[in-house]
């Protein structure tokens, strides 16, 4: 009974990592990506629903005010800023690297705020983002 039990949770264990594997279509480097994308609180602004990393919500009561002021701003001018679980169907990873460098422009307009890493930190960044290439197991239109 020991044996049958070990042997459903190493399958079970298998399994779960092949589903994951097959879910991310990301390359080496994407702990790294993801970890800048936090740190440089990139999720003030932008979500990945595919990777359940949701808007930045501040602890001090004064920043969410004024985070809140700033999306409610971008909303009005019809900015909002795009959750990003697909930007790798969209744009490549040098593309991103010049968008956060400010030298590419999307309807005449650059990004919203300056990258303020080091260009390496730029560069792994816009790597891990151009492989975010979720579309089979997200759904787009869910809020």
């Amino acid at each position: 009974m020991k044996i049958v039990k070990e042997g459903v949770l190493l399958l079970l264990i298998i399994g779960l990592a092949l589903f994951m594997g097959s879910e991310v279509s990301a390359g080496k480097g994407q702990g790294s990506g993801k970890q800048l994308f936090i740190h440089f609180d990139c999720n003030a602004c932008h979500t990945i629903k595919a990777l359940h990393i949701s808007l930045l919500r501040p602890k001090n009561p004064i920043e969410r005010r004024q985070m809140r002021k700033s999306l409610r701003k971008l909303r009005r001018e019809g900015r909002i800023p795009p959750d990003l679980s697909d930007i790798g169907n969209k744009h490549n990873a040098a593309w991103l690297n010049r968008w956060m460098e400010h030298k590419e422009k999307i309807d005449g307009k650059r990004h919203q705020e300056i990258f303020h890493g080091t260009a390496h930190e730029r560069e792994v960044l816009a790597e891990w983002m151009g492989t975010l290439k979720y579309t089979r197991f997200y759904d787009k239109n869910l809020k």
